[in-house]
This record gives C-alpha cells, sequence and structure tokens, in this order.
C-alpha cells in the first residue's frame, strides 16, 4: 500500500527539519542503514530517524505496522546534510510498534533492507503522588509532632488534592494545615495526643483524594508513656502520727510512678505509688513512720525505664511523733495510797514534758517526766500509771500543754487530777525526848504521814528551826531552841503535817548549875572545894 504526503503525518508524525535535495536522476546515491531514537516514545512525543549515507536525502520507506502487512511512504522524509530527520507525533498517531523494513533514496527505484522500529504509546494520564517525612516520629503521651506532607502533581495533573489521615490511635487526634492541597503544594499533618492516649507503634495513612484517583503514604508514630515533670509537697515536714500531706506530680494524673530517695543520706529502695485524676497523692503519717529527712532525688513513669532527674531534689522531713491528747483517770487519788493513768493519744513510746499548774499556782514545767508506754499491741496510742508518793504535794494539778521531749513545740491540752492529803499524822518515837535550858538540840521525830511536817508549842522559851522531811513520810528532824530562861518541865509540842495535825512531849530541863574549883586555907592547911 501506497501512503500519500497527505496522509502521513497521521501515521508516522510531522518531519521538523526537511531540507529538499537536488533531484539527480543520474547516478543518486542510496542509503546504508537506518536507526531510531528513542525506540518507545508516547503521543505527541518526537524521535530522530538516523540514515546512514542520508545526507540532504528524500526517502522512500517500508514499513509494519504491529507486524502486520507492509506499507509503503513516498518521498518522506527528507533528511537534513547530517542524514537525520526529527519527527513529531501527535495524539493522532496511532499507537503500535513501525517497524521499518526497507528505504531507498526517492530517486531510485532498489530497495535497501533495514530493521529499525519505534513504539509509540499513549500518553500517561495525569497523576499525582503523596509524600511525608520523617518515616517516624515519637511523642510521650499528651505531646504534640508533625509531619509536612507533600503533594506532587504527574503528568500535567491539575486538580486538587483532599488529605485524610488514619489508623490515629485512641486519645489521638490528626489535622492538616491545609486541606485540600493543590498539585506541588504541602501541608503540615499535625498529630496531637492527650495524657491517656494509647502508647506503641502505630502507622499512620495519609490518603490524598482528587482528579478521580486516590493515593497514599504511610508514617509511623511512636507513643510512649508520658513522664513527670516536676515533684512537690504541700507542706515541707509533719510529725509522725499527727500530721498529713500530700504531693503533686506534674503531668501525672493517673500515673503509677517510681521514686528515688534517700533516709537521712543513706538510699532507700525505690519507692512506688499511683496517683489521681489530679496527679495527686495523699498520705497521714503513721506513728511509727521512719524519722528523718526523705530527699527524692529522681523520678519516673513506671511504665517507662528513664529517668527525669529531680534538680533540685525535693526534700520531706518526718519529725517525731507528738502528743495529740491528754486524759487522766480518775480524777482523784489520796497521796501514798493509789495511782492514776495517764493517757496521751499519738504516746505510744515518747517520753513527755508537761507543764502544768497546783491550784491555780503559776505555769511549772517538767521534762522527761514520764515515759508512756502503748495502750495496746501496736496501738499509737501510750499511757503512763502516776503514783503520787506520800509527800506529794496534795491539791488540784491541772496540765495545760505536753510535747515530745525530742521536739521544741508544745500541745495545748487540758486535763486535771487532785491530789488529796494523806491521813493525819502519827509519831511513834522523839529522839532526843528532852533538852537543857539554854541548848539547841537536833531531835528526829519518827512515825507516819510525816509529810510537810512543822512544829509549834506554847511552851516559853521554845522555838524550832530546820525542819526538815525525808519524802518518805515516816520521820523528821528539827532542831530544838531552848532558851537559857525557858522553864523546866514537859512541853507539848505541836505536829502539823499534810494530813493533819498531833501532839508530843518534850522535856525540858532546867539550866545546870555549873560548879568552879577554889582552894581556902582551914586550920592552916590549903582545901579544894567547888562553888557555883
Amino acid at each position: 500500500m501506497r501512503i500519500s504526503r497527505r496522509s502521513r503525518r497521521f501515521i508516522l508524525g510531522w518531519v521538523l527539519f526537511t531540507l529538499v535535495p537536488l533531484r539527480a536522476f543520474a547516478q543518486a546515491s542510496q542509503p546504508t542503514s537506518l536507526s531510531i531514537s528513542p525506540s518507545t516514545l508516547n503521543q505527541g512525543q518526537c524521535y530522530t530517524m538516523t540514515v546512514g549515507n542520508g545526507a540532504n536525502m528524500t526517502l522512500d520507506l517500508e514499513y509494519t505496522f504491529n507486524g502486520g502487512p507492509g506499507q509503503t511512504i513516498i518521498d518522506w522524509p527528507s533528511l537534513d546534510p547530517n542524514g537525520r530527520a526529527y519527527i513529531c507525533t501527535s495524539s493522532a498517531t496511532a499507537t503500535g510498534t513501525y517497524t521499518f523494513v526497507a528505504v531507498r533514496n526517492t530517486l531510485t527505484t532498489a530497495w535497501v533492507s533495514v530493521s529499525a522500529s519505534v513504539t509509540v504509546t499513549a500518553p500517561p494520564r495525569p497523576d499525582f503522588s503523596l509524600s511525608a517525612s520523617p518515616a517516624s516520629r515519637t511523642v510521650n503521651q499528651g505531646q504534640s509532632t508533625s509531619w509536612p506532607v507533600t503533594v506532587s502533581g504527574i503528568n500535567g495533573f491539575t486538580s486538587s488534592v483532599s488529605l485524610s489521615a488514619s489508623g490515629v490511635p485512641s486519645g489521638a487526634s490528626a489535622s492538616f494545615s491545609a486541606n485540600p492541597v493543590s498539585p506541588g503544594g504541602s501541608a503540615t499533618l499535625t498529630v496531637s495526643t492527650t495524657s491517656t492516649a494509647s502508647t506503641g507503634s502505630f502507622t499512620l495513612t495519609v490518603t490524598g483524594t482528587g482528579g478521580g484517583l486516590t493515593r497514599s503514604a504511610s508514617v509511623a508514630l511512636v507513643i510512649n508513656p508520658r513522664q513527670p515533670t516536676s515533684l512537690s509537697f504541700n507542706v515541707s515536714q509533719g510529725y509522725a502520727g499527727n500530721d498529713c500531706y500530700f504531693i503533686t506530680v506534674g503531668n501525672g494524673a493517673g500515673m503509677m510512678i517510681d521514686l528515688q530517695y534517700t533516709l537521712n543520706g543513706v538510699a532507700q529502695p525505690v519507692w512506688s505509688t499511683t496517683l489521681d485524676a489530679n496527679g495527686q497523692w495523699r498520705y497521714c503519717l503513721n506513728h511509727s513512720d521512719m524519722l528523718g529527712t526523705y530527699t527524692f532525688t529522681a523520678m519516673k513513669n513506671r511504665l517507662r525505664s528513664d529517668w527525669v532527674a529531680l534538680s533540685p531534689a525535693v526534700t520531706f522531713r518526718v519529725r517525731p511523733p507528738q502528743p495529740a491528747s491528754l486524759s487522766v483517770s480518775p480524777a482523784a487519788v489520796t497521796a501514798g495510797q493509789g495511782s492514776y493513768r495517764m493517757t496521751v493519744g499519738n504516746g505510744a513510746g515518747v517520753t513527755l514534758d508537761v507543764q502544768y499548774t497546783i491550784n491555780g499556782g503559776s505555769v511549772q514545767t517538767m521534762s522527761g517526766w514520764s515515759s508512756l508506754v502503748a495502750v495496746s499491741p501496736e496501738s499509737p496510742n501510750g499511757q503512763a500509771d502516776i503514783w503520787p508518793g506520800l509527800c506529794a504535794k496534795p491539791g488540784n494539778y491541772v496540765f495545760t500543754a505536753v510535747k515530745n521531749t525530742l521536739n521544741t513545740a508544745w500541745v495545748t491540752v487540758s486535763a486535771s487530777v487532785t491530789i488529796n492529803p494523806p491521813a493525819g499524822p502519827v509519831v511513834t518515837s522523839v529522839s532526843p525526848n528532852s533538852g537543857a535550858a539554854g541548848a539547841g538540840v537536833e531531835v528526829t521525830v519518827s512515825g507516819t504521814n510525816l509529810c510537810g511536817v512543822t512544829l509549834s508549842t506554847g511552851w516559853s522559851g521554845l522555838t524550832f528551826s530546820n525542819v526538815s522531811n525525808n519524802g518518805a513520810g515516816n520521820a523528821a528532824t528539827v532542831t530544838f531552841n531552848i532558851a537559857s530562861s525557858a522553864p523546866a518541865g514537859v512541853a507539848t509540842v505541836t505536829l502539823s503535817a499534810a494530813g493533819g495535825s498531833t501532839t508530843f512531849s518534850f522535856a525540858v530541863a532546867a539550866s545546870p548549875v555549873t560548879l568552879r574549883k577554889e582552894y581556902i586555907y582551914v586550920g592552916g592547911k590549903l582545901v579544894a572545894t567547888e562553888v557555883p
């Protein structure tokens, strides 16, 4: 089949450059070879035909199309001085493989066998691609991260692309800074997580839809358990068994937290606890809690292996237990004949300092007065049985304040006990029981209930001084001062004590006559004699 010049452009394309050769009907040269480059192209693209020995030549061609019957093109194409023709296809060029099998100078009749093919394909349809980088991001719960997402047009793609994200884990959300996006543009994909977002590794798929096409790109999101950010106590110290406190952990809502700490400078095992929805943990100190300074140096989420340093370190001091209350029972006892029980809230094992008044007098302080024992095993409360001695000062004792002797702060209380005096005094002996006028005699009075002893008498010239009780109530020593003018006789002495009074007798002897020796002559002899 011969192809007319008019139809050639619809089959193999337009010749971009032609050089019409001079017609030489005698001794015309022939082409020696033919090659095509590129061998494959799309409709609308160009290729180069190179012919050996074809400078300025116009060709006739024989070819097949997709292996079909041979066809002939006359007087086409015309080659340039380099033996080349630049041929462009169009959208009307039939797609398939054109195989050139013979060629000749159009001025000749003989054909030269060749073998060169060009395959024309339909141009690819417009398309687009999505890309996001980096391939992976890692965040803690409660944090956000982002990726730039780029839309690249292919083959003249011009439609806008709508973006969406899937695979977002529970507790996280995804958003795009721009949507839709034009080809050549980009948007930022931001993923925000909550403090309770699921943890682990997740694949996020970014899907773009536009121009009837759907394309996607994937990135990895790793969500680690969140870490605490800070640690604080609402108070700096507390008394064991008395006080409560709470700690607040930044970013710690609902978290199980591990804490590294020392007690009085000695490292302790890691301590763990679970925080409430506000990131807090509340605790009331036990009576038996270890005393001293707790220094917290690092913390972490229990689900993590890496620690968050606390700088500066956070400290809390546990002080010795303070008494919380005081009660006394019974309300009255007799000196030397019974006891009362002092019960102190949070006082087990505590040695007390007390402040008190007697009969409304001035406040008195007694330190290290009583060591308390636990009311019962494991009880934080303490008690002590107090036995007022026989010579304890009678009266109403009102306790106004108490404290642990290891502490400095006083705790106000109000409890009282009345100590009644013992029975009246009984004198069983007086030694010596007599003295001469003009003498000072130290007398020991023995008996019972001899507490707070004072002596009195109506005997002229007899007075008393240096009264001393022995504390056990069974003796007192007194100096009897007997004037030289005191009459001789038996004086009645009244002994007064805390429980009453009694009398005893004391003999006053006349002053002894002092004789002096004198010498006289009697009958011419010297004689010694004694005279007053």
